[in-house]
């Protein structure tokens, strides 16, 4: 029988991922875990606008602006600490609809940095270097003729990334 993996998300806490790995045993009538398990030490939640963290997420905020968007992007991090490691960090930015729905900003889109980061200002770089290449993409006509043009663009869930020539 194949064996059901949990695999924590940024925004699990330690005890719903313990909670859910037990469940999946319980449901594979296993008693206790086949693999070893690296215990968390620690883990710390941070909620930042990013504009001090870098040139990437500015620009993405301008861009935003560019298209209407009214509400900043606000970027979340976790910080976690696996026992005998240093801590890293796992960044997602929240891209909202330009304009509030019935009085209020909805999440339009959720990005993640690709891969955990040693710091929170590099994890939101990369978290919003994702997102502005996804919305490019997704607003490629709307940008073509401003600065943006010629801006990298990514489909979202894609790995290719297209830059328009000069």
């Amino acid at each position: 029988m194949a064996r059901l993996e949990i695999i924590p998300h940024a925004n699990d806490d330690v005890a719903a991922v313990h909670a859910m790995e037990n469940i999946a045993m319980e449901l594979e009538g296993e008693s206790r875990p086949s693999r070893i398990r690296i215990p968390y030490r620690d883990i710390r939640k941070f909620h930042n606008d990013g504009l001090e963290a870098g040139k990437i997420p500015k620009m993405l905020w301008k861009m935003l602006q560019e298209l209407g968007y009214e509400k900043q992007p606000e970027y979340f991090g976790t910080q976690v600490t696996y026992e005998g490691s240093e801590p890293v960090w796992h960044i997602q930015v929240y891209i909202f609809t330009p304009k509030p729905l019935r009085g209020v900003y909805e999440v339009e889109k959720i990005h993640a940095a690709i891969a955990s980061r040693r710091s929170f200002p590099t994890g939101i770089c990369d978290a919003a270097r994702q997102a502005y290449m996804v919305i490019r993409s997704r607003h490629c006509q709307l940008l073509d003729g401003t600065e943006y043009a010629h801006f990298p663009q990514r489909a979202s869930g894609s790995a290719y990334i297209h830059v328009e020539p000069i």
